[in-house]
């Protein structure tokens, strides 16, 4: 049995879904932050054949869902992915207890939560 989540075939073919949601985030800092308007991020679904990738087709999910899901799996792939993204905003820091972020002694940074 192996022990990672995501095998390495499979984690190519997710990149361009974490991307999104990358963009996605970014996006919504981006304006609510900064007052900048980007591009809406768009995703290409039929470019994709990750697994994940066929079952947000045959659920016909739509871009809330998609982001909602990615959001819920992404901690499990990559624990620092949301730290990296709100650092770019937040040099300084910032305490995001609404989806795991902490201050410790030792620590500040998000710890995703179940």
């Amino acid at each position: 049995m192996k022990s990672t989540l995501v095998n390495n075939e499979e984690m190519i073919s997710v990149t361009p879904l974490l991307n999104f949601l990358k963009d996605s985030i970014r996006y919504r800092l981006s304006n609510e932050l900064l007052g900048e308007e980007l591009a809406v991020p768009e995703l290409y679904l039929d470019r994709n054949d990750s697994n994940l990738s066929k079952f947000i087709q045959k659920e016909k999910l739509n871009q809330q869902e998609i982001i909602l899901l990615l959001l819920a799996i992404v901690p499990h792939i990559m624990p620092n992915f949301l730290t990296n993204i709100v650092s770019e905003f937040l040099p300084n820091g910032g305490e995001f207890p609404e989806f795991g972020g902490i201050k410790g002694k030792n620590h500040r940074g998000i710890l995703p939560t179940a």
